[in-house]
C-alpha cells in the first residue's frame, strides 16, 4: 500500500460519511419516502469500509440510525 494513498482513501471516507449524515437529516429515507436500492446501497457502501478498517463515526448520529433501520428492514 502507498501511505498517501491510504490516507487520503481514509480523509475521502470520513467526508462521504459526514456529507450522508447531513443528507439524512429530516429524512425517512435516502430518495422520497419509502426504501430503495439507494438505501440499501448505502449500507452495503457503510458495511464495505470494515473491510478496509473504517467504520462510521460515532458523530455520525442520523447516518448510524439509518444504517440500523434498513438493516432491520432488510434483514
Amino acid at each position: 500500500q502507498i501511505p498517501a494513498l491510504v490516507t487520503r482513501g481514509q480523509k475521502r471516507l470520513q467526508a462521504f460519511f459526514a456529507s450522508m449524515d447531513s443528507y439524512l437529516v429530516g429524512r425517512e429515507f435516502m430518495v422520497g419516502d419509502a426504501l430503495s436500492q439507494v438505501d440499501i446501497d448505502l449500507l452495503a457502501t457503510c458495511e464495505f469500509a470494515g473491510w478496509v478498517k473504517e467504520k462510521v463515526p460515532e458523530s455520525c448520529a442520523h447516518l448510524l440510525a439509518h444504517i440500523d433501520k434498513v438493516r432491520t428492514v432488510v434483514g
